[in-house]
């Protein structure tokens, strides 16, 4: 009888190694998703706000627009941030 409790043991440890890893491994997928996602938010960001930030405004334009690279800057560092925050 000793022989199956070690048995049954050993066999509980091996699941909550299994479960252990297998949370590991999610979560190792889910942190590449973020960066991945922060990665293009980073891309889109530059784009925007030097296609915004080149643009010429005029007097007739609402003053909104104004602010629009900085609102991509501030995109643009956040992302930065958060990649080198889930990078580590």
């Amino acid at each position: 009888m000793p022989e199956d409790t070690t048995t049954e043991e050993l066999r509980e440890m091996k699941e909550k190694v299994n479960l252990t890893y297998k949370r590991v491994r999610e979560k190792k997928e889910r942190e590449s998703k973020r960066i991945t996602y922060l990665i293009i938010i980073l891309i889109v960001s530059i784009i925007l706000s030097v296609i915004f930030a080149a643009r010429d405004i005029s007097e007739s334009e609402p003053a909104v627009y104004r602010y629009i690279p900085n609102i991509f800057g501030i995109l643009l560092l956040i992302s930065i941030f958060g990649i080198m925050y889930y990078s580590v």
